[in-house]
């Protein structure tokens, strides 16, 4: 099952970073447009661009974390300083910082909030003023959710290899704080003075229809947009495409506009250079099962994979290549998402053990539920699929040491009776409007009792967990929850039989001496009075 999750992190892995080589080479191919107008904006142009930025990141990856990734990061991030801290000082900067305080105050206050906002009412699209934008949500919060989830595995992965021996403590500051912080004050002075462009835009009247008349003085521009931009000094951003806005900022910083743009340029490459040969390192590391330093071969396979998937996602996509990379990024960040629920409460439980609050070998099931080596368990599991209420039933009885008979029947009618009504309410549902929700309401009283079976089951052996974890385990996995609730009853110990047991092994025995093992050394003891 460790197997099955890997290759789930590098599927993860590979449409994440190849949805941010899309997207970013859109932005490149548009960047490129503007400082030379005879190479056009297309899908062709765009993919030509991956595989440039695919050969770069495969020499990079190919000379390893401590020459190609670290120091083309190194340069990276040294041009994205300088680019912030030019349009700081070049700006209004005293604006810019009250831009920063302001808004880094509104995040905290609106934090809670909008973690929780889903645009609930807007996605009914039956608002009385029709001001509503129900697919909103869709393209923006929704996609960079699925989209920050595909990332997860990779960041999480590479983050953990080059911060070996670093404290929790370290990675809270240095991973996690100052890194927002950094990110907050980026996004205050490019927000900033987008946001000044466009209020400076609309006092001037300019129009999005200005944008698409024909140009006047042909001979000085060769676009509406030159043209205009000359003409009032600003830009209406919202007139722009997204790929646009970011050139149509560093062209605010009047004469030195194209110097900026082409540094725009550098740093854009940089940054997926480093994004896609990070991520190769990390899929190299997971298909060679843990290796930190896998075969040269395989990590130029991974490194051109990366390319030719994005290179798929842009072709297939035509003119919607957007919406196709928005699509698998979400649809690879569904499934993850899971995975990262469980390793969130596996995480806790770690640091609990470090910390000491919780004894390493106690309050843990007696395998794992992904740990699966027979045969015939695997059999049985595709048994209970189909058929969950025979091994519940069974455990029902085992745990109440009752014997078989009218009883075990009454727990197989408990258990069986919602599980089998929803599959046939499902069915009826082709002839009887609504009346599947019948069979969902009876469906999670099975999860209900089979959750409740199972948090027994935790307080007999002294397990950690809760009802919640319960019930949404028996929700997704139920039929590996039942195998491991099988062995755990067959092979697992209540406290008092491990008492019971170490008293056996390490107590005082019949002739007053205390046995103690050294090695493979028994030291015997004699006890005084």
């Amino acid at each position: 099952m460790g197997d099955l999750i890997d290759i789930l992190c590098i599927i993860c892995t590979m449409f994440g970073v190849c949805t941010s080589l899309g997207l970013g080479v859109m932005q490149l191919n548009n960047g490129i447009n503007r400082i030379n107008p005879d190479i056009s904006e297309s899908t062709d142009t765009q993919i030509a661009i991956v595989w440039c930025v695919t050969a770069l990141a495969t020499i990079s990856v190919v000379s390893g974390l401590k020459v190609g990734i670290r120091r083309l990061s190194e340069v990276c991030f040294g041009i994205g300083c300088f680019i912030m801290f030019f349009v700081l000082f070049s700006q209004n900067t005293w604006y810019i910082f009250n831009v920063f305080v302001q808004s880094l105050g509104y995040y905290l206050q609106w934090l809670l909030q909008l973690g929780f906002h889903t645009d609930a009412f807007a996605q009914m699209a039956n608002a009385p003023d029709g001001k509503e934008k129900d697919d909103w949500i869709d393209g923006w919060t929704i996609f960079y959710w699925g989209w920050w989830i595909s990332w997860s595995p990779f960041v999480g992965m590479f983050i953990a290899k080059i911060s070996r021996g670093r404290t929790i403590k370290d990675f809270i500051i240095y991973t996690l704080t100052l890194p927002s912080l950094y990110s907050f004050f980026w996004m205050a002075i490019f927000g900033g003075v987008g946001i000044q462009m466009q209020n400076t835009a609309e006092n001037l009247n300019i129009t999005c229809d200005m944008y698409n008349m024909t140009v006047q003085d042909t001979a000085r521009f060769s676009s509406r947009w030159d043209e205009m931009y000359a003409t009032y000094g600003t830009t209406m951003l919202s007139c722009r495409k997204t790929t646009e806005m970011w050139f149509d900022v560093m062209n605010s910083t009047k004469d030195l506009g194209m110097m900026m743009s082409v540094l725009s340029l550098i740093a854009i490459i940089l940054y997926f250079v480093t994004s896609s040969d990070s991520g190769s390192l990390v899929i190299d590391c997971l298909s060679a099962n843990g290796n930190p330093e896998p075969p040269i071969a395989q990590r130029i396979f991974w490194a051109l994979t990366e390319g030719a998937t994005a290179t798929a996602l842009l072709k297939a996509g035509g003119e919607k290549s957007l919406s196709a990379l928005q699509t698998v990024s979400i649809a690879c960040g569904l499934p993850f998402t899971f995975c990262l629920n469980w390793t969130c409460v596996a995480l806790w439980r770690a640091v609990r053990e470090e910390y000491g609050e919780i004894d390493e070998s106690d309050g843990r099931w007696h395998r794992s539920m992904w740990s699966i080596t027979e045969l015939l368990e695997l059999c049985k599991i595709g048994l209970d699929i189909f058929c969950p209420w025979l091994r519940l039933s069974q455990l029902r009885m085992k745990l109440n040491k009752q014997a078989g008979g009218v009883r075990q029947i009454f727990y197989m009618i408990q258990f069986g009776f919602p599980f089998y009504l929803w599959i046939l309410l499902m069915l009826v549902e082709l002839g009887v409007e609504s009346i599947s929700y019948i069979g969902w309401a009876c469906l999670m009283a099975f999860f209900a009792f089979s959750g409740g079976l199972r948090g027994e089951i935790r307080e007999v052996y002294d397990i950690e967990g809760n009802m919640v974890e319960d019930f949404f385990t028996m929700m997704l996995v139920y039929p590996l929850a039942i195998s491991q609730m099988v062995t755990q009853l067959e092979k697992g110990e209540t406290p008092d039989q491990k008492n019971h047991n170490g008293v056996e092994m390490g107590g005082i025995n019949d002739h007053g001496k205390n046995p103690q093992v050294v090695g493979n050394q028994m030291i015997v003891t004699v006890k005084h009075d």
